[in-house]
């Protein structure tokens, strides 16, 4: 574009006038050092500079349309994070059950939690490893899953950050485009302008040369002696003059060639620009329709359906009869496409039952949780699990899903739980869910299954499809209602759930058979700062009348959560069940027992320094196959944080009552500071225990973690547990023998 620059040299001396009017005043055929000027100008410029200038407008300053398209496929591994690690464990360790010894115990172990992100996709990653496996509890496994959420995320910022630099793309096409438009409209004047001088030019040479030739016939007819050299200059003058329009003639039509050679290349890069252009708003526009995690990926036309895919321990939802899972080593996967939803699972089932250091919660290890009619010892035992379901909707809208289940290893009813006779067992349930549009708020779910029956024939195993359509009692089913109230902030539900004598839980998790169940839950938040919530439940066995004895429960229950003030927060829960045993042949027996809490917290600050201070106290009276028991516990904590660390001091009482012994008391004191620098935290705590039954003692802690370099960290821990606490009752022996812990860990933290 070498001839835009020589409009650039003239441009500077119109001082601002009007575009048009401008070059309509200059640009005129008298004017012919103007037009020596643009010449010059141009043609001190090479063709191959001007090509060059107009080949930027595409190539330099915007990108080619394949360069939008994002590659994810490029690296194997695009980012990682998290940490793996090795550690030692030596002496009370609480997470652990050894009934064996009562010796310290040595247990090496090895974790990792970590995402990495790989051909675009994020998976979690973990795994746990023990030298000592539990008799309960999942503590060696391996897991991954795809982290769906962020994987929807991720394609969400791609697909913002591809509509971002489309935008910017069509802006400069747009820019460098109508740049062009205004370089054509000046053009197409130039050209005009030249033309017109052109054909002026020929028009002038004509009449000079009809001039020239006239000048001579009449100069023939005058000529007398010695006017011959006169008359010879004045053509010698008319030839040199009529040279000199001709050349300026050549001159003027070599520009105008020149310049319309240039504006044919100025079309074609406009039209190039505009195509451009075009290309960009419809890609935009594909975009737009893009699912959230569309772009492209490994396996990105198929992932962006999948809602769950768990690979290792997981926890699939086998059943809608209730909100617990059957952990498994296997797969999981959901898929929603559309209206139409899938589930895949298939594994060996776990046991997920932790065992925990408080002495309340392990004592209901040794009996049935009447609360939720659970059996915590008929999983122990591993079995193959696998099922398919699928339907109409989605999970958690309206929807009509059938399942179908399948195990090697059925709960066998009324026989020894790890017999050697194995009976397999399959499943069939029909899960609807129906929010009707007229009545918001509300949701209707009804479930209705059956299992096959388990139970031997003379010995013999029946197959289990072909009891699953018998009449046999395994049915399985639920009725549940809920309604919001917007206005009034409250949720109403109600539920009643079956489950008949001989259907095969091994599928369905830690449910009973024989068990009947009425349910009422309400949840309100009747003021800004003051959430409540009710529940009623109402369960009972025996539901067949063929046992000599019917258990029936009841449950009435309430919480609380609110606030005071900003500054001030309160919390508290009741739980109050009775239990009662009827027995054909002998007299019946009640039960009640009962679990509340209620606490306090008061935030402050003195100067730069936050603190919080909690009550606690909790009551509980628990009824097991070990008898009944009375636990109280008052607690007084304070929390203080400075810049860098913190201080918790903690004060309270421990109660606990059991059947054929004494209450026992003890009353603990502890503190603990908590020092963190750039490198290192450090954290000290001493715990005194005053008690006539435990005797005094004195324990405490101390906790190193250590960053060694940006990527190593390590972290050691010994403590010293105390009489009169949780502890001491938790594992008594083991307690009397190694009242200590000493754990250590070394980490690789990846960044």
């Amino acid at each position: 574009m070498s001839f835009l620059l020589a409009f650039g040299v003239y441009s500077q001396t119109l001082n601002k006038r009007d575009y048009t009017k401008t070059l309509n005043d200059t640009v005129v055929p008298n004017h012919e050092s103007v037009l020596d000027s643009i010449l010059n100008h141009y043609f001190s410029n090479s063709q191959n500079n001007a090509d060059s200038i107009l080949k930027n407008q595409i190539n330099n300053s915007i990108d080619r349309i394949d360069s939008i398209e994002p590659n994810q496929l490029k690296d194997l591994i695009q980012d990682y994070s998290g940490k793996v690690g090795i550690g030692y464990q030596y002496g009370l360790l609480t997470g652990y059950i050894d009934t064996t010894s009562s010796s310290a115990m040595n247990v090496l172990t090895s974790r990792a939690d970590m995402e990495v992100t790989t051909l675009g996709i994020p998976i979690n990653f973990s795994y746990n490893y023990s030298s000592f496996r539990n008799p309960l509890g999942v503590n060696n496994y391996i897991r991954a899953s795809v982290n769906l959420e962020k994987y929807k995320q991720l394609k969400a910022i791609q697909r913002d950050e591809l509509k971002k630099k489309l935008d910017s793309k069509i802006s400069q096409t747009t820019e460098s485009r109508d740049q062009l438009k205004g370089k054509l409209g000046y053009s197409e004047i130039l050209l005009q302008r030249v033309k017109t001088e052109i054909e002026k030019k020929e028009r002038e040479l004509e009449q000079q040369a009809k001039d020239s030739l006239m000048a001579s016939k009449n100069q023939g007819k005058e000529i007398i002696g010695d006017s011959l050299a006169n008359h010879s200059s004045k053509t010698d003058s008319l030839q040199m003059e009529y040279k000199q329009k001709k050349t300026e003639l050549e001159k003027y039509k070599k520009l105008y060639d020149s310049l319309q050679n240039t504006y044919s290349r100025i079309i074609n890069t406009y039209e190039k620009l505009d195509g451009l252009i075009h290309q960009y708003e419809d890609k935009k526009d594909v975009i737009d329709n893009y699912n959230a995690n569309g772009l492209k990926t490994l396996g990105g036309n198929w992932l962006k359906n999948v809602t769950k895919l768990d690979v290792g321990l997981t926890y699939p939802s086998t059943t809608g009869l209730t909100q617990n899972s059957v952990p498994i080593k296997g797969i999981d996967f959901e898929n929603q496409k559309g209206n139409w939803y899938l589930a895949v699972t298939a594994g060996i089932t776990m046991n997920n039952l932790m065992v925990t250091n408080d002495v309340i919660q392990n004592k209901l290890i040794n009996s049935k949780n009447l609360f939720n009619q659970f059996d915590y010892q008929s999983i122990r035992q591993k079995r193959f699990l696998t099922q398919i379901k699928t339907g109409w909707g989605t999970k958690e809208g309206t929807h009509a899903f059938i399942g179908v289940r399948y195990t090697n290893k059925a709960v066998i009813p009324t026989e020894v739980i790890d017999t050697t006779t194995i009976n397999p067992s399959a499943g069939i349930e029909i899960d609807l869910r129906y929010k009707p549009t007229f009545i918001k708020g509300s949701t209707i779910d009804l479930i209705y299954g059956k299992t096959s029956d388990t139970h031997l024939d003379n010995g013999i195993i029946k197959p289990p499809f072909t009891t699953l359509f018998s009449s046999s009692r395994t049915h399985t089913g639920l009725l549940k209602i809920g309604q919001s109230i917007p206005k009034f902030r409250t949720y109403l539900s109600g539920a009643m759930r079956w489950i008949d004598p001989h259907a095969d839980m091994a599928s369905l998790g830690v449910l009973q058979p024989n068990n009947l169940r009425y349910e009422l839950q309400s949840k309100h938040a009747i003021l800004n700062n003051l959430d409540l919530g009710f529940t009623y439940r109402k369960d009972r066995n025996n539901i067949d009348n063929k046992l000599d004895s019917t258990i029936q429960l009841q449950m009435f229950g309430g919480n609380f959560t609110g606030k005071a003030s900003e500054n001030i927060l309160f919390f508290g829960n009741y739980n109050y069940l009775t239990q009662q045993t009827k027995r054909i042949a002998s007299s019946s027996k009640m039960t009640d027992n009962y679990t509340y809490t209620m606490g306090i917290t008061a935030m402050y600050s003195i100067d730069e320094y936050k603190n919080a201070a909690t009550l606690l106290y909790n009551e509980y009276k628990i009824t097991s196959l070990q008898g009944e028991g009375l636990y109280k516990n008052y607690e007084f904590q304070h929390l203080t944080r400075f810049e860098n660390g913190q201080n918790k001091f903690s004060v309270g009482v421990f109660k606990m009552s059991e059947v054929g012994a004494n209450m026992k008391k003890a009353v603990i004191i502890g503190n603990e500071w908590v020092i963190k620098r750039e490198k290192y935290q450090l954290t000290l705590g001493m715990k005194i225990s005053y008690s006539k039954e435990y005797g005094d003692d004195l324990g405490g802690k101390i906790e190193i973690t250590r960053m060694f370099s940006k990527h190593l960290q390590w972290n050691f821990k010994a403590e010293k547990f105390i009489k009169g606490n949780f502890y001491s009752s938790y594992d008594p022996n083991r307690f009397a023998n190694v009242p200590y812990t000493i754990i250590t860990q070394l980490n690789y933290i990846m960044k």
